[in-house]
């Protein structure tokens, strides 16, 4: 790779050019086993079957 020139200023300073960004790895998302509802004897959460059993009677 080149070396990059630095950019002029109006004022006739230098301004250094920002390094390219480097791209960072992104860790794996880990969960505890406590964390999963299994663990507690529940089953898998079905969240769409339990806000239409919580919808009030007048949006019925």
């Amino acid at each position: 790779m080149t070396p990059r020139k630095p950019h002029r200023r109006a004022s006739g300073g230098t301004v250094p050019r920002p390094a390219a960004a480097q791209k960072e790895e992104v860790p794996p998302v880990l969960k505890a086993e406590e964390d999963d509802p299994r663990a507690w004897g529940d089953e898998p959460e079905d969240r769409d079957s339990w806000l239409l059993e919580q919808r009030p009677p007048h949006w019925h």
